[in-house]
């Protein structure tokens, strides 16, 4: 994970003053809503007044979108990759009834924080995902692992599909929300948003090489690419095109960073702030999709066969 994005880690993605410290791009849905700072409503993300108490759940509705997507059963021995500080292993103990939860984070600060909030009720690891589901300290057998909006960071994401296909029970399922390039678009799949026509051009990479390093996003693949990947790994593959439902509302979020009232209880500086809002720039291009919107959000739920053969 690079130092730029570390050293924006404690500027938790809320929408509210914090009762949560989630870190993902959330599912900003018509229902839910987004308000800025100066509560006012951008365009087509209105927010109904029974909504406005629950600003933050912007973030726990792509996580249940995931988990609904893996369809968790109670009992379920599941690994939530990339934790965090633990909001996300709250939601499933609470929602999931999970018999075992375990937790993977690379962050000290993070790990520390989410074992402090789930106390024994979940296993909190610090260490890199994809190293540690190779190493000899990861013993258990899952029969859910998730990664929610954090595997564009692994150094290996082709090591971590196979590492996970590995550690999955026989039928067990990995589901990810992921970054996709989104060129060359499959003919397979449907968005509201439109496909792009062309290649990127040099400047267009460019920039987006600017924006990876920000974010500390490793490169990334086409959708067909990431499908042929997870396959050749052994699992049988779903995707689905959420970019509609993740982008505008989070750009709309991040151009309003450290603005207004948010300033006085955001942790992070000027700078850091800065950062953000231009990242916001560059989502606000993705949410418009076309050559524009060089990125895609992906949900990925990829299934072991039934009778797979678990080398541990």
């Amino acid at each position: 994970m690079s130092e730029s994005y570390e050293a924006l880690s404690p500027l938790a993605l809320n929408t509210v003053r914090p009762a949560t410290e989630w870190l993902n791009m959330g599912c900003w849905d018509v229902r839910r809503g987004f308000r800025a700072a100066d509560n006012s409503t951008p365009p087509g993300f209105p927010m109904p007044a029974a909504v406005r108490a629950h600003r933050g759940s912007n973030n726990t509705a792509l996580a249940e979108l995931l988990y609904d997507a893996a369809d968790i059963q109670p009992g379920a021995r599941v690994l939530d990759v990339g934790c965090g500080a633990g909001d996300s292993l709250l939601v499933l103990r609470d929602t999931r009834a999970p018999r075992m939860l375990h937790g993977v984070t690379s962050l000290a600060r993070q790990a520390r924080r989410a074992q402090d909030r789930v106390r024994d009720s979940a296993t909190v690891v610090c260490a890199d995902a994809v190293a540690w589901l190779a190493s000899p300290a990861c013993t258990e057998e899952y029969d859910v692992i998730l990664a929610l909006d954090c595997a564009y960071h692994f150094h290996d994401r082709v090591a971590f599909i196979r590492h996970a296909h590995e550690r999955l029970a026989p039928g067990g399922t990995l589901a990810l929300v992921d970054l996709v390039a989104a060129w060359p678009y499959p003919a397979t799949l449907t968005s509201p948003l439109p496909p792009p026509m062309h290649a990127p051009s040099i400047c267009a990479r460019l920039q987006h090489r600017c924006t990876s390093y920000l974010s500390g996003t490793q490169p990334l693949v086409s959708f067909d690419t990431y499908e042929a990947q997870l396959r050749a790994a052994g699992f049988h593959v779903h995707m689905q095109d959420i970019s509609h439902r993740v982008f505008p509302g989070f750009a709309a979020f991040l151009r309003h960073m450290g603005t207004g009232e948010e300033a006085a209880w955001r942790g992070g500086n000027t700078l850091q702030w800065a950062a953000l809002r231009m990242l916001g720039w560059a989502v606000d291009g993705w949410a418009r999709g076309g050559d524009a919107g060089m990125v895609r959000c992906a949900l990925i739920v990829a299934r072991t066969n039934a009778s797979k053969h678990v080398n541990l």
